[in-house]
């Protein structure tokens, strides 16, 4: 009944008490245009050829003949006695997909969302979603963009008014502009009165057809690359030092939506580390307690990074790389002065 209340455990719904149901999750691909389509294959829509984006729903089963009816389980429907068939559902912050070529981040408050673009050179514009991507009016939020000045000279604000077609904010960047471009978005969102910063770097202009294979929140929240399960510690710790620098490298570049990838890379790698050292003892009990130490820092920081690069919080998500980087350090460290060989690569993450 009101599917925008989501919880971890069972319990009963805070807006219409009714118990809730455990629901399911897919990853569908859909196109933007027309999201009546719905495949679980990748390809090309079928109605106007866009390359078909990834996205999260929810896994329900309606009857055919009342598909207002909506179940959590296979079976029939209680009215007609149809069996019933799968389906999707919309879910929040399933769909994080673009919708014009440009960034798209989550508030702090994680229901507003908005997406940066370059439509054309020296213009740079801002839309509003929910939590369901669907968008929101520019009255959702007020704000300026904050771009480099001149030389040294400090920072100009540029205010970010409603465009011509009502649909985004907007702010003409003058005859300075020049690619790669770096911006601050600092909004203030009318509904929870709250303000947030926004860091966006373009490279070039902003594209509204997607790349054949464009993933959303399900392909961009997927497991990274499975490595092989016989790879030694040694082995290992070189990766994550490798995906440390993977990560700095988007850090530096301000791109924020890839940093999560290198960093729950080296996370994941590390947690099968501790297993493959505790399954071949190779660490004594004061290593293997400096070990989870530097452990937590890794694993916590890599979560961070995540979040904040969702964000596009450069403040942040430089804070979290140091705890990051930091535990990535203290295993290269305590892995060395376990073994007499040394591990890693001695440059450093």
């Amino acid at each position: 009944m009101c599917p925008r209340v989501l919880a971890l455990e069972k319990g009963k719904c805070p807006g219409c008490g009714m118990d809730l149901v455990n629901t399911s999750t897919a990853p569908v691909w859909t196109c933007l245009k027309h999201p009546i389509i719905a495949r679980e294959e990748e390809g090309a829509c079928p109605v106007c050829g866009r390359p078909l984006s990834s996205i999260t729903m929810a896994v329900v089963w309606r009857c055919p003949e009342h598909p207002e009816e909506k179940f959590h389980a296979a079976g029939e429907c209680k009215r007609c006695r149809s069996p019933l068939v799968e389906a999707y559902d919309p879910l929040p912050h399933g769909d994080h997909n673009p919708r014009h070529g440009g960034q798209f981040f989550m508030a702090p408050d994680q229901w507003h969302h908005l997406e940066g673009a370059l439509p054309e050179k020296g213009i740079f514009r801002l839309y509003l979603y929910d939590d369901f991507t669907r968008p929101l009016p520019v009255a959702a939020a007020s704000g300026h963009l904050e771009v480099p000045g001149a030389g040294d000279g400090p920072a100009r604000k540029l205010p970010l008014r409603p465009n011509a077609a009502g649909d985004g904010l907007e702010a003409a960047l003058g005859e300075t502009f020049r690619l790669p471009f770096r911006a601050t978005a600092v909004l203030r969102f009318e509904k929870t009165r709250e303000k947030a910063r926004f860091d966006f770097q373009f490279d070039s202009l902003s594209a509204e057809e997607p790349p054949a294979g464009a993933g959303g929140a399900a392909e961009a929240r997927g497991q990274p690359k499975e490595l092989e399960k016989e790879l030694e510690p040694e082995e290992m710790l070189r990766e994550i030092l490798a995906s440390s620098r993977k990560t700095r490298q988007a850090l530096d570049g301000r791109r924020w939506q890839q940093v999560y990838v290198p960093a729950l890379a080296a996370k994941d790698l590390a947690l099968r580390l501790e297993e493959r050292l505790e399954e071949q003892k190779l660490l004594d009990a004061g290593c293997q307690k400096e070990f989870q130490r530097a452990l937590r820092q890794l694993v916590r920081g890599a979560w961070l990074l995540d979040l904040y690069g969702d964000l596009g919080d450069g403040v942040k998500a430089e804070e979290a790389y140091r705890e990051f980087s930091a535990g990535a350090e203290g295993l290269k460290r305590i892995l060395g002065e376990n073994r007499s060989e040394g591990y890693g690569d001695q440059r450093g993450p």
